[in-house]
Order: C-alpha cells, then structure tokens, then sequence
C-alpha cells in the first residue's frame, strides 16, 4: 500500500500510509488512549510497540495509519490470517521476552482471563454459511480527530487491502458496552454476526468494486 489521500469532515486531506518504524510510539499512545481495556494494552506499552512492529513486517498483515496535517490521527491494523499473525508474534517473542510476558501474567490473574478471552474471540465466525476468518485486528483515532472521517478512511484501507488479497467478508469485534464503536460499525455497514460474552462480532462483506454488500 502506498499513500492515499481522502478528505475528513472539514475538508482538511487525511493521507493514508503503512505505519513506519518511528510512528510507532504516536500509535501506541493513540492505542493506549483509545482502547484501555484491551489486552495488549494492558500488558504494557512495550508490549503494544512489539506488537505493532511484527504486525507491520508480517506479510498478510497491514497496520496503517491515517495523517492530517502531518499528525498521526488514527490507525487501523488488519489481517488476512489471524492464526499465521499469531504465529508470527510467538515466534518472534523470544525466551526472555516470553518469560517477562508469562510473569506479567501470573502477577495479574485478571489478565489470564483477558488472554482466554482473547482467544476464544479468535476463532472464525461464520457468516452465510461460511467462516470468516480474515479480521479487523483494531481501530482507534486519537480523541481531536474523532467525528471527522478519519476512522472511515481507516476503514476504507481494510477493504483494499481485504480486496487485493481475494477476501471477500472479514470480521472485528467490540465490546457490547461501546454503543458508540456499535453505532458506527453498523452506519459503515457492518453486520452483527454473534456474541461472544461481553463482546459483539461484526462481519463486513466487500464486493470486487470495494462496495459494501
């Protein structure tokens, strides 16, 4: 994906790019801020960096980000194949990384549960009779951005790049107490497919002309 250009509500452009190497810590803050409750967050922003960082060399993974004014506003990352993501992320771990993560785990039972729940929203959901694996890793635009495009045209990159790599229906999901995230979803014409404890999975189908169906 190169640079691409759409307009938010004001008419001020949002260039769109694959997220670089010095971006990352303005989208671990904007993360950090935006979703406190997610499980990669609350193993720490070293964590969240590293995370960020394989998801951006993984090769049927994207992580981009959407700019205004020269100022990181929001990120989206997304994958084609969640397992093989989750693959690469073990991999790269390393022993003392994953005995570091392993430790932050037991010192915080709560956490143990967030990864169990984490893993049972990674399985595929099915959607017309059809599993639905690719997905909408997360979402977040920073709080002075919110309301003016800026997550649509994050939204906008998925589809190409779900597009250009064959997949026709892909997923995300939020938790059933973000009526706002909700709201939105469905207005960009996500489709909830289940619910999986305290979280909704939306399923969003592509056509070949990036339309919505």
């Amino acid at each position: 994906m190169g640079i691409d250009e759409a307009m938010n509500g004001d008419g001020t452009p949002v260039a769109l790019r694959p997220l670089r190497p010095e971006d990352i810590p303005a989208a671990v803050r904007i993360h950090t801020e935006g979703m406190p409750y997610s499980l990669n967050v609350r193993l720490g922003g070293k964590h969240l960096a590293y995370v960020y960082e394989k998801t951006m060399a993984h090769k049927a993974s994207i992580a981009v980000g959407a700019f205004c004014g020269g100022e990181l506003a929001g990120v989206v990352s997304a994958t084609r194949d969640p397992q093989a993501l989750a693959g690469h992320l073990m991999s790269g771990l390393g022993a003392r990384r994953l005995c570091a993560l392993c430790a932050r785990l037991l010192a915080r039972p709560w956490l143990v549960l967030d990864y169990f729940e984490a893993r049972r929203l990674g399985r595929p959901v099915v959607s017309n009779g059809e599993a639905v694996e690719a997905c909408l890793t997360a979402i977040v635009v920073a709080p002075d951005y919110r309301g003016r495009r800026v997550a649509q045209a994050l939204v906008h990159a998925v589809d190409a790049f779900m597009r250009d790599n064959g997949i026709k229906t892909y997923r995300l999901d939020t938790r059933v107490s973000n009526e706002r995230s909700q709201a939105f979803y469905r207005k960009e014409g996500f489709v909830e497919a289940e619910r999986r404890g305290r979280n909704i999975i939306f399923v969003r189908s592509v056509n070949s002309n990036g339309r919505t169906v």
